[in-house]
């Protein structure tokens, strides 16, 4: 007989999986080539109320500061959504909103749900690996195989480039910590597998922020052991690799090398920004023209997603003071994590902090994150929940 605690975590695997299987070539097709909605979106918000329902606790996660910070900008942000509409100004506030209330939702799963290293361990594994497969099987769909092509993917590419992301990062924090030689080199394959696929989709901000993080894990890691000779013959071990490969195989050494700055470079026009560049110049002259209102006051007509930048499509769509508490949010956010990665040292416990980094980085050029869609934005949040919870109960036995 199942006991409630290992329906909880059935459920939580499930909608992890869920959110992965939604980006399959058979069910993206729906929305990219009939122009209908996703046939998997009600089973995800179904089954993430289920779970929030399932995993809700009263006592506790409220006393943490950053859900009470997030909670009371959140239920500022509603009734001004609310009170636009009903006046009829703007309904874009509201999908706003919504965007915050189901990144809310994830952080409090992830608070609740108070896993175990065994059931973080097997959740990074059932997610990665979903990850992995539909990433693949869109390469399939669209590309043939692992090809850099000129074409991005039609459906959910920057979506599936948090998710692989976020993965990759989980994955590495628990390859630090795992202890059984066999499992760390499954974690290791897996993530070099997971960013592989993240090259291939031309994913290029997660790619370098997965290269950026890995690199503070590494240093971070090496001064917590005082660079010991393990990590100093893992240095030595990998250093010889690449230059035995560079010596004796120079043309594999440029494959590779090739098909990294062609994930790059392969689009000759607009590289680096992709035309994002002209909705920031966009949203600008709208805030140079209404700082206060912005858009609620010019009413132009323009489609606010073609910003790519969270703070500037806000600031844009709302103004100053009508985007207060979103911004609010938003940099109360971005200055909590970044000084608690500052001040924490790296373990599977702060795992949330590292992953989380994603989505503040990626909303830098997307104009939906660090909140939305949902299915890209559950795992970075349901692990700073994780994260917080182990940080306010240090004394919970997370290695039982």
């Amino acid at each position: 007989m199942f006991r409630i605690q290992n329906i909880r975590y059935i459920f939580l695997l499930s909608l992890l999986v869920l959110t992965a299987m939604s980006y399959y070539p058979s069910f993206a097709n729906v929305v990219t080539l009939e122009g209908g909605e996703n046939p998997l979106n009600r089973y995800f918000v179904l089954l993430t109320v289920i779970t929030f329902l399932l995993y809700f606790n009263y006592q506790g996660w409220i006393k943490n500061q950053l859900i009470r910070t997030y909670l009371i900008y959140l239920i500022i942000a509603g009734i001004i959504g609310f009170l636009l509409a009903q006046m009829a100004i703007t309904t874009q506030y509201e999908s706003a909103t919504r965007g915050l209330l189901m990144a809310f939702v994830f952080l409090a799963i992830g608070y609740n749900s108070k896993l175990s290293y065994r059931q973080l361990f097997f959740l990074a594994i059932v997610y990665s690996l979903s990850v992995a497969f539909v990433t693949y099987r869109q390469l399939i769909q669209h590309a043939g195989g692992f090809v850099i092509t000129d074409l991005y993917l039609g459906y959910g590419k920057n979506t599936l480039g948090v998710m692989c992301a976020a993965s990759c990062i989980l994955l590495l924090i628990l390859f630090f910590y795992e202890r059984n030689r066999y499992l760390k080199l499954f974690l290791l394959l897996l993530y070099v597998y997971i960013l592989v696929l993240c090259i291939s989709i031309r994913a290029r901000a997660d790619f370098l922020i997965i290269f950026l993080v890995t690199a503070l894990c590494i240093y971070k890691n090496m001064r917590r052991n005082k660079l010991t000779m393990k990590s100093i013959s893992w240095i030595v071990f990998g250093g010889l690799f690449v230059f035995v490969v560079f010596i004796f195989s120079p043309q594999i050494f440029q494959s590779i090398l090739d098909y990294i700055i062609d994930s790059f470079t392969r689009n000759r026009e607009g590289d680096l920004a992709t035309g994002r560049e002209v909705g920031w110049q966009r949203a600008i002259d709208v805030i140079s023209e209404s700082p206060l209102w912005g858009n609620m006051e010019l009413q132009r007509n323009y489609e606010t997603l073609t910003i790519h930048n969270y703070f500037l499509r806000q600031l844009s769509s709302f103004g100053i003071l009508g985007s207060i508490p979103i911004l609010l949010l938003y940099l109360f956010l971005f200055v909590y994590v970044i000084k608690r990665i500052i001040i924490s040292p790296i373990s599977v416990t702060n795992v949330g902090f590292y992953t989380f980094v994603i989505l503040l980085a990626v909303s830098f050029g997307e104009p939906t994150f660090p909140y939305s869609p949902g299915t890209g934005v559950i795992l970075p949040f349901m692990l700073l929940g994780f994260t917080l919870f182990r940080v306010d109960n240090p004394q919970n036995n997370f290695y039982k």
